[in-house]
C-alpha cells in the first residue's frame, strides 16, 4: 500500500506482513523510466517512508519479499505522485 507521506517529497510504502519473510525490498522509480531506479531500500518492517522525493513527479514503487525460501517476485508498480 502506498499513501502520501508527512512532508513534501515522501511517499509511505507498507507491506503487509508475510509469514516467514525476514527482508522487505523496494525501489523507486519515475513512472517516465520504470527502470531507472532512484531509491531502493531493504529492511525488516514491513512500512517505509520514501523520502527526498522530487514533488509533482509520478513515481513508480515495487516490492518484494525474501525468507528461507529465498526472494519472491516482485509485485506490478504501484504509481504516486509526492507533492
Amino acid at each position: 500500500m502506498l499513501g502520501l507521506g508527512v512532508r513534501s517529497g515522501e511517499l509511505n510504502a507498507s507491506t503487509i506482513l508475510i509469514p516467514n519473510s525476514s527482508v522487505y525490498n523496494r525501489r523507486v522509480a519515475p513512472a517516465s523510466a520504470p527502470t531507472q531506479y532512484i531509491k531502493r531500500i531493504q529492511t525488516t518492517a514491513a512500512i517505509r517512508v520514501f523520502a527526498g522525493l522530487t514533488p509533482g513527479q509520478i513515481d513508480a514503487v515495487d516490492a518484494n519479499v525474501a525468507g528461507s525460501a529465498g526472494p519472491g517476485d516482485w509485485s506490478d508498480a504501484a504509481r504516486l505522485m509526492a507533492v
